[in-house]
């Protein structure tokens, strides 16, 4: 059944316009990513991992997700010192300020499936299965839009801390968790001082996450309206201070009854 509500999002995005499939290896797309920051350092800085559907099972989620470009950093200094990034996320939204998408998420036994729709239609649907990412792609959608850094996006924000951080440590990352925060659970990534290894990464991670709200490495998870790490029921604003922009999603559990695309 689920594949088949997958099946009938990819087919909406084909009728909307000969859609563009493309299938890769998600090791290869990892390595790639790891390729492409170490090369263009500044445009890119936060490592690629995938969300492994066998680490989150049980997921069927409804979404809106809201994008916007952040203009100003904590310092009211933004990455004007950058111009080449600001470019390249401007055209990440079509050339707009912001952008919204009704999505709906999936993760269990058959895989990892999310599709994207924007005014009433199937734009983007992404499949993670056996090891290997399939997009569809509706004509249109802005080619610096991609999966692999959208995908990455949900994995840190709904997968498993001690899973992200089995990932991150090797590449130079942390994770920690505020679970007790007045305003609501809060998440951060960040850059592990180098030489930390990767038994002392969690400590080390909460001691950046701590001192360092203002690290322009810095990927801030915030929990609201009921959400957790544990739960994604309510809403997450995800703010990327290293990439510039922020996401604010709204997810629900639903019955796969329910789902109409």
């Amino acid at each position: 059944m689920m594949k088949k509500l997958f099946l009938a999002a990819g087919l909406c995005a084909v009728l909307a316009g000969c859609a563009t499939q493309t299938t890769l290896p998600t090791a290869e797309i990892e390595r790639a990513a790891r390729t492409e920051d170490a090369e263009t350092a500044g445009v890119r800085t936060l490592p690629v991992v995938l969300p492994d559907p066998a680490a989150r099972p049980g997921l069927l989620l409804a979404q809106r997700i809201h994008a916007e470009v952040l203009t100003d950093d904590a310092d009211g200094v933004h990455a004007a010192r950058d111009q080449i990034r600001d470019q390249a996320r401007d055209a990440a939204l079509g050339g707009r300020r912001t952008a919204d998408f009704e999505a709906y998420l999936t993760s269990g036994p058959e895989g990892f499936r999310m599709a994207l729709m924007h005014a009433g239609l199937t734009v983007w649907t992404l499949g993670l299965e056996a090891g290997t990412l399939t997009e569809n792609r509706r004509p249109g959608l802005p080619p610096q839009l991609k999966g692999e850094y959208l995908l990455r996006d949900i994995a840190y924000a709904y997968w498993p801390r001690g899973w992200l951080s089995d990932r991150l440590a090797p590449l130079g990352y942390g994770v920690a968790e505020d679970l007790r925060s007045s305003a609501g659970p809060v998440r951060r990534i960040a850059r592990l001082a180098c030489g930390t290894d990767e038994r002392g990464a969690a400590d080390q991670a909460d001691r950046t996450a701590t001192a360092g709200a203002g690290d322009p490495t810095m990927f801030t998870i915030r929990y609201e309206a009921g959400a957790s790490p544990d739960s994604p029921d309510g809403r997450i604003t995800i703010e990327n201070a290293a990439e510039g922009y922020r996401l604010i999603i709204e997810s629900q559990t639903v019955r796969l009854s329910l789902i109409h695309i």
